[in-house]
C-alpha cells in the first residue's frame, strides 16, 4: 500500500506499507488506514504507523468499507461479509453473514441509511442490515441480479447505488428494501471499479479501455439501441410531441464521439443537460422527464464533433 501527494501536476510517493499480501484499503476521517489482513495504521503525511491488528475472523478479504462509528466491513471471495470494530486502540472481530455459494464478494459500500451493500459477482447485488448487538450480525434485506457480474460498487450522496459490471455501468435506487434499476450504460467495456466525484461525475475503471467519466441525471434514462452503425450523424424529432411529462429523443452516431444533448427554453437559456460524454457509434435513445419545466416551446440541441443540430418540442401540462 502506498500514499502519494498530488501537486496538481505530478504524483510523489509519500509513504509505503510493505506486505507480502494483496492489500485492500479503507480509511477513516482521522487518517486511520485499514488493510486486509486486518491491520490498522495511522497515516501522518509521510509515514504509516501500525496501531492495531486482529487475527480473528475469516480470511480472503477482497474489499473494505469503514463506517463513521469505527465498524469495518469486509467483502470476501466466497460471497461472505464480515464485521470488525475499531475503538481507536484495538480491532475486534464481531461476526459474519451467511455465504452465498454462487457469489464472489468483490466490493462493499455503505448506504446513506447505513445499509451494507455487497457486490457479489455473478450472484448480483445484495443488501444487509448490520446489528452490532445481535447474535446473527447481518440481516439480508435485498437482492437483485438482472445483468452481468457486479464487480465494483459505490453509493452517491443522494443514495443512488452505482455498480461497475462486466456489462458496463448500472445505477439503482434503493427504497423500502427494494432495488430499482434506473439507468444502464453499456459501451462495450467491462467495469472493474467505480468512484463518484463530489460534483456527481461517475468514474468507471474499464481495464485496457482506461478510465471513463459519465454524467448522470435521474431525469434521463440512456439506452444504446441494438442496430447497425448508421452512415451519418442525425437527430430525430422527439416522440411523443407534444408531450407531458416524458418524451424520447433519438440520435445516431456513425463513429464514437464526445456528445452533448441539451435542452433550452424559448429565451435560449439552458435548462437541462441530457448527455455530456463520449458515446459509441450507433443509434441511441434518451427518455427525458420534464418534471421541473414550465409548459411551452423548448429546443433540444445535439453536438457531436463538428455536427450540431437543433429541434423544437412542445411541453403541454
Amino acid at each position: 500500500g502506498q500514499a502519494f501527494t498530488y501537486s496538481g501536476v505530478e504524483l510523489a510517493k509519500a509513504a509505503c506499507i510493505e506486505s507480502q499480501y494483496n492489500l485492500y484499503i479503507g480509511m477513516t476521517a482521522d487518517n486511520t488506514v485499514f488493510v486486509h489482513p486486518l491491520w490498522a495504521y495511522r497515516y501522518a503525511g509521510n509515514s504509516f504507523t501500525k496501531v492495531a491488528e486482529s487475527t480473528q475472523g475469516p480470511g480472503g478479504g477482497r474489499a473494505i468499507a469503514v463506517a463513521a462509528d469505527g465498524t469495518i466491513f469486509f467483502a470476501h471471495g466466497d460471497g461472505l461479509l464480515s464485521a470488525y470494530f475499531y475503538d481507536g486502540a484495538s480491532v475486534t472481530y464481531k461476526g459474519s453473514s451467511y455465504s452465498h455459494p454462487n457469489g464472489t464478494g468483490r466490493d462493499v459500500a455503505l448506504g446513506i441509511d447505513g445499509t451494507v451493500f455487497l457486490a457479489n459477482g455473478t450472484d448480483g447485488l445484495r443488501a444487509y442490515h448490520y446489528h452490532a448487538d445481535w447474535f446473527q450480525k447481518f440481516d439480508e434485506i435485498g437482492h437483485i441480479n438482472d445483468g452481468g457480474a457486479v464487480i465494483g460498487l459505490s453509493v452517491a450522496h443522494d443514495g443512488t447505488v452505482f455498480v461497475a459490471a462486466d456489462d458496463g455501468l448500472r445505477a439503482y435506487s434503493w427504497k423500502d428494501s427494494v432495488f430499482t434499476k434506473i439507468a444502464h450504460q453499456d459501451d462495450g467495456v467491462s467495469g472493474e471499479d467505480i468512484a463518484i466525484a463530489p460534483d456527481g461525475t461517475v468514474y468507471l475503471a474499464a481495464g485496457e479501455h482506461g478510465l471513463i467519466a459519465y454524467a448522470f441525471s435521474k431525469t434521463t434514462t440512456i439506452v444504446a439501441e441494438d442496430s447497425p452503425v448508421p452512415n451519418d450523424f442525425a437527430l430525430s424529432q422527439n416522440y411523443p410531441n407534444p408531450f407531458n411529462p416524458s418524451t424520447t429523443i433519438k440520435f445516431s452516431l456513425p463513429k464514437a464521439s464526445f456528445v452533448t444533448l441539451k435542452i433550452y427554453n424559448m429565451l435560449g437559456v439552458e435548462v437541462a443537460t441530457l448527455v455530456e460524454g463520449r458515446k459509441p457509434a450507433g443509434r441511441h435513445a434518451i427518455t427525458f422527464k420534464a418534471t421541473n419545466l414550465a409548459s411551452g416551446l423548448h429546443y433540444y440541441t445535439l453536438t457531436a464533433g463538428e455536427y450540431r443540430q437543433s429541434r423544437k418540442m412542445l411541453l403541454l401540462r
